[in-house]
């Protein structure tokens, strides 16, 4: 079965085959990676070690994609996230220090339905480290496990008070905020489908895992936003406990089983 060190050799290889112009940046993540005393980045759960990687300014201060057009679907670009990725990449008003606290209030502010984040938070929204953040046309919020899958995220990568945030597409089209998920963006991220800058993709690719154990297959549009003001976002609590996802396919980001898909994805690239 494949490490998470094959795969990290088998992404590099990737990258120098689709994107090698990001190689010296990648070096340089790899040189910081070792300073941290590790091979490879893809099981840093600790919120404060990814923080870490603010310490590498370009980072966290430049695009490296090219320009995005997000496809349309229904209007809007929606993300899956944690309570933890929300308050801490926004002004939040009012943290209980609690993720459930924290949930409850977007839930009693919408009603359970859709509420403006402007109500809870203050500012912008911007993922840490890089102040970067992962959004497709696809409506996740229709079914966030199933929804998951096909963006490239596992179970266990979903929360059981999970939040799904909207953006109007129409805005971040409008503004030229969106651009293709380059290598550099996804260096800490497992699964990752590296577009051919060749090809001049118009938005990204995800790795869809609906179809896991059998196989993994090329999925749906993604893209990268930058910073985006919390006027312009709408957030949707849910809450994926155990009966909820009864029924549903599994898939957990440590299972032998989903390293050795990875690895000959990535090798058929």
């Amino acid at each position: 079965m494949a490490t998470l060190e094959d795969l990290y050799a088998a992404r590099r290889a990737v990258m120098l085959s689709r994107q090698s112009q990001h190689e010296p940046s990648y070096t340089q993540l790899e040189k910081f990676l070792l300073s941290l005393k590790r091979s490879q980045p893809y099981d840093i759960v600790d919120f404060n070690t990814r923080r870490r990687f603010e310490e590498v300014p370009f980072f966290v201060s430049a695009s490296f994609g090219r320009p995005a057009t997000v496809p349309g679907r229904d209007g809007y670009i929606y993300r899956i996230c944690t309570m933890t990725d929300v308050v801490k990449g926004s002004e939040w008003i009012d943290d209980t220090g609690s993720e459930v606290g924290n949930w409850k209030q977007i839930e009693q502010k919408g009603k359970g339905g859709w509420t403006r984040l402007r109500k809870l938070a203050r500012g912008t929204y911007k993922c840490r480290p890089r102040r970067f953040s992962w959004w497709t046309s696809y409506p996740l919020f229709q079914d966030v496990i199933s929804g998951a899958h096909c963006v490239g995220m596992t179970n266990n990568w979903v929360a059981v008070q999970s939040v799904v945030l909207r953006c109007p597409i129409d805005y971040v089209n409008r503004n030229n905020m969106a651009l293709v998920p380059s290598v550099i963006d996804a260096f800490m991220q497992l699964i990752f489908h590296p577009t051919k800058d060749a090809n001049f993709p118009p938005y990204g690719i995800t790795i869809d895992l609906s179809l896991f154990p059998r196989t993994l297959s090329p999925g749906i549009d993604e893209v990268v936003l930058p910073e985006i003001s919390v006027d312009e976002i709408e957030v949707l609590p849910i809450n994926a406990d155990t009966g909820y996802r009864r029924g549903k396919n599994e898939v957990c980001s440590d299972w032998p089983s989903l390293s050795a898909l990875l690895e000959y994805y990535y090798l058929n690239l």
